[in-house]
């Protein structure tokens, strides 16, 4: 009796999930689907140390140049120690510069590592435009190699990743969602693909942009349709009115 009562109990389930398979695998989808957003926001993260680096080399607006050489005087400084008159000389050099640049790279005790970040960042800015411009493979000083895999993550190849900042923070990045925002000339990492602009008010200001853009080429669409064609119909009707006026 116990025996039937199994079968027939297993013959009514497997009816009703026959008739109504939806209900059989929606809490396997809703699983599935959330397993996918989850996968997506881990793709789509910074990778840790390139917010960093992202935020050093914004402190230099898109119009300066950064010379490569940098105009320190060769005149000794009289009454100063050697370490004090390379201080003093390098920090004359930074005169005229960005404030927010200035700042940062006087916040350095040594004079060594005053000019060495200040190379950093200015090969850290070519680098990033390199990048945003597909010029592949890129190699920076310590002979590494980055390029991104199928997967469009970018991967480095060098001895040591503690050795070079730049391999080190982008290492893992999606180099699909680095941008130079064309209002503005920050550096981002962008949270979708067809991302253009950050942040929020030069979005606002790229999207009117593009619209009045959008409207004046269909105001010059519009007067070249209105013109009639020499010769045609529509011009000798044209003309004889002019012609009563």
């Amino acid at each position: 009796m116990a025996l039937c009562c199994i079968l027939a109990a297993r013959r009514a389930y497997t009816t009703a999930m026959s008739e109504n398979p939806k209900q059989n695998n929606g809490s396997s989808n809703g699983q599935a689907g959330h397993v996918t957003q989850v996968k997506r926001r881990e793709q789509r993260s910074m990778p840790a140390h390139l917010g960093r680096l992202l935020e050093l080399v914004n402190l230099v607006p898109r119009d300066f140049d950064m010379p490569e050489k940098l105009p320190i005087r060769s005149e000794v400084i009289p009454g100063l120690s050697i370490e004090d008159d390379m201080r003093e000389r390098t920090i004359r050099a930074f005169d005229g510069m960005p404030d927010a640049l200035r700042a940062h790279l006087l916040g350095f005790d040594h004079w060594y590592s005053v000019l060495s970040r200040y190379h950093d960042i200015r090969a850290w800015r070519e680098n990033l435009r390199k990048m945003i411009a597909g010029e592949y493979p890129l190699v920076i000083e310590v002979r590494a190699r980055i390029e991104p895999d199928q997967k469009h993550k970018a991967q480095v190849t060098l001895p040591s990743l503690n050795e070079e900042p730049f391999a080190n923070a982008i290492t893992g990045a999606d180099v699909r969602l680095l941008k130079e925002c064309p209002v503005c000339g920050k550096f981002f990492y962008a949270i979708r693909i067809n991302q253009d602009a950050w942040p929020a008010n030069c979005a606002v200001a790229l999207r009117k942009r593009r619209e009045r853009a959008n409207a004046k080429l269909r105001s010059l669409r519009s007067k070249k349709r209105s013109v009639p064609k020499p010769g045609s119909k529509r011009g000798a009707i044209r003309n004889e009115r002019l012609q009563e006026r």
